[in-house]
């Protein structure tokens, strides 16, 4: 590693197998979204064969988040304290293994199991790869690199949408689920051909990775960090606000539209699509601004989210598909730039765990979403509740302005703290 221009440190590894690595991860993101968020496809043919009600299909959305919120952080904390590439591998077949196991549930807390067990797995993949990827590339870069990689999160959800709604509708939802996690499991394999990333590092990381990384010191850096915590309170509106769409918009369709579920999967597909096109977009944008003004990273989010929702509100008043994949694409200016910037209000050993701080509360108002959109949804309809929640991204705005108010002395804090590091 080497410190530039007063920029965080990163690792040099050949270009030839840098881009290899990233693939790898990037397969596995596909499969952990299309496992967390595209089986969300199957939620009507689960209904109906299982009798549950509304407020049962929120609860299964707030499971996956529940779980994640819970063992995220502790997670995060051993990947950054040992190993992360054994880290992701036990994720992956875990979260594989809870899919398939799903598809013999016949009751909704079975159901309910299965998908709190595919929250475990998920839980700390992102920071843990995010961190892992952060210290291949350049700060400068991080914006169209994490915005590429980002598109496995909308490309994944979007592909289990489709394949989950066509095999439903062929094969029925316990196979589907079987078929989902049997070709994760596959996946998972992947993991013996990344790096082992304590030996593939320079000489100042090393000196990074001798640093004995304390739970007491970490919750230090982390909890004073007024920056991060006001970020993720924001970001924990918007995650409020996207897993109560999550968790409804196939219900939605159904039921207001009067779509299958092939056309259910379609549109959701489509919807992913687009977001996909807009994360490097707007990945490349964040890089150009940053170059002007590090605290676009919060800017930049801010502005879009408040799109995003106003788009939501004309999509659901007038139910209009088409103005969904409005929002899905403003949508996709969001979380490219809240990652990075997790990224670098930190010491880089502590990357995986900012990320998990991030995750974590964003988990625990996600888990919100689903079950308040449910029981609104009983008591007020599904349209007005899919508009009302919009607020969550005013919300949001409002906290990442006030968080764009310190995020330069907290950059600077945790740059100052890896050269004293470096110095030693």
């Amino acid at each position: 590693m080497k410190t530039r221009d007063n920029e965080t440190t990163t690792t040099p590894i050949r270009s030839s197998k840098k881009y290899f690595f990233v693939f790898i991860l990037y397969i596995l993101f596909l499969s952990d979204f299309i496992c967390r968020i595209g089986v969300n496809t199957l939620y009507p043919a689960i209904q109906k064969d299982l009798s549950l009600t509304d407020t049962q299909i929120g609860l299964l959305g707030s499971a996956v988040m529940l779980t994640m919120s819970i063992c995220v952080l502790p997670f995060s904390y051993i990947a950054d304290k040992f190993s992360k590439k054994k880290s992701i591998s036990i994720m992956t077949i875990f979260w594989s293994l809870s899919t398939l196991l799903t598809g013999f549930a016949h009751s909704f807390p079975t159901v309910f199991l299965g998908r709190a067990s595919v929250g475990i797995g998920n839980s700390a993949y992102a920071p843990t790869s995010v961190s892992i990827i952060t210290n291949w590339f350049d700060p400068k870069q991080w914006g169209k690199v994490i915005g590429v990689y980002n598109t496995a999160m909308t490309l994944g959800a979007a592909a289990g949408a489709v394949v989950c709604g066509t095999l439903a509708q062929v094969t029925g939802w316990r196979n589907t689920l079987f078929i989902v996690g049997g070709v994760s499991l596959l996946f998972s394999l992947m993991t013996i051909f990344l790096p082992d990333e304590r030996k593939a590092v320079s000489a100042a990381a090393k000196k990074e990775q001798k640093k004995k990384v304390t739970l007491k010191e970490t919750c230090k850096i982390l909890i004073q960090n007024r920056t991060l915590m006001m970020m993720c309170i924001g970001a924990g509106f918007m995650a409020l606000v996207n897993n109560a769409l999550s968790g409804f918009l196939s219900i939605f369709y159904v039921r207001e539209l009067g779509m299958s579920l092939i056309q259910v999967g379609s549109i959701m597909g489509l919807s992913g699509v687009i977001g996909a096109i807009a994360y490097p977009i707007g990945g490349f944008t964040l890089d150009k601004l940053y170059a002007k003004d590090k605290r676009v990273r919060l800017w930049l989010p801010a502005i879009s989210m408040l799109i995003t929702g106003g788009c939501y509100v004309v999509a659901f008043v007038g139910k209009s598909w088409i103005m969904v994949m409005v929002a899905s694409f403003f949508y996709g200016f969001v979380a490219t730039s809240l990652h990075t910037a997790s990224q670098e209000l930190v010491p880089s050993w502590n990357k995986s765990v900012s990320y998990g701080v991030y995750v974590t509360i964003t988990k625990i108002f996600g888990i919100i979403g689903p079950t308040l959109a449910g029981v609104l949804s009983g008591i007020f309809g599904l349209v007005p509740t899919l508009a009302g929640i919009q607020i969550g991204t005013v919300i949001m705005a409002i906290f990442l302005f006030i968080a764009s108010r310190t995020y330069l002395r907290d950059y600077n804090q945790a740059r100052e703290l890896e050269k004293a590091v470096e110095a030693k």
